[in-house]
């Protein structure tokens, strides 16, 4: 579960903790990770993205494309896990 510290909309002690506990997920694939910022405005964006992409890897596979496709995707996609591309990478 991904949330901020500072939500409004579902604070962490009054909503989110009690729907992290009521979720049926097994303890060892649950995880909670609560980061600076509110309801959707992440003070690290990079990072919340980098953590749900790794969940989606863990749980749905990594994504595997085309060899035609890579070049295209090259700058905007596979370099993206590690940091925000750049206008150098045009």
């Amino acid at each position: 579960m991904l949330n901020g510290h500072d939500d409004s909309i579902y604070p962490v002690e009054s909503s989110q903790n009690p729907m992290f506990k009521a979720l049926g997920t097994p303890e060892k694939d649950k995880r909670h990770i609560v980061y600076a910022g509110g309801h959707i405005d992440f003070m690290n964006r990079t990072e919340v993205i980098k953590d749900a992409l790794d969940w989606l890897d863990r749980y749905l596979g990594p994504v595997k494309l085309r060899p035609y496709i890579l070049p295209r995707l090259r700058h905007t996609f596979m370099e993206f896990r590690g940091r925000l591309p750049t206008l150098e990478d045009s």
